[in-house]
């Protein structure tokens, strides 16, 4: 998967500690493991697939990052297309989980801008450029920006069908 090989880049995966927040089926857990890594993993609801679950290195509870307590330090926190729909700022959300990187370790994550599709629903949060860029300013003395992409494109939702993405891609590193 594109994401976890593009992670790789900043870190090593095998042997890493990993928290997937959001993990759904666990697709990007299971790419994880493959690559060595050990995953604990949460969603608010239980769609993991069967055959991940039976993996040795993945834990599975049900969580949602708005209410969770972390009381272990991770080398990779990955999150992607979840933060905007937490109930909390992105703001708040990196000020939780920067307490649960270790130095040097890496956290990818992914957030709605301004045109996404979605971002007409009141339960969806989106950010312009300019305020995602005012928000990791807030953490420069946390991380290091290593990979900052904005996306804009047709492409396939998780029921099928198609839609029109605006997608921050972004990799920090703890410092």
């Amino acid at each position: 998967m594109q994401d976890v090989n593009l992670i790789s880049g900043y870190i090593d995966i095998n042997g890493a500690e990993v928290f997937d927040i959001g993990c759904g089926k666990g697709i990007f857990s299971n790419f994880f493991i493959d690559k060595g890594a050990n995953v604990f993993a949460i969603d608010k609801v239980d769609g993991v697939n069967s055959e991940v679950k039976k993996r040795d290195n993945f834990t599975f509870n049900l969580g949602d990052i708005d209410t969770l307590s972390i009381n272990k330090k991770y080398d990779i926190i990955f999150s992607r297309n979840v933060f905007s729909f937490c109930n909390s700022s992105l703001t708040d959300i990196l000020n939780k989980l920067k307490h649960s990187l270790n130095v040097s370790g890496v956290f990818f994550f992914t957030y709605f801008g301004d045109r996404e599709e979605w971002g007409m629903n009141e339960k969806v949060k989106t950010l312009k450029r300019e305020e995602i860029d005012a928000v990791l300013e807030n953490f420069k003395y946390d991380f290091d920006i290593k990979y900052f992409a904005e996306e804009l494109f047709e492409g396939k939702a998780m029921d099928g069908s198609i839609k029109n993405w605006h997608i921050f891609r972004i990799i920090l590193k703890r410092k």
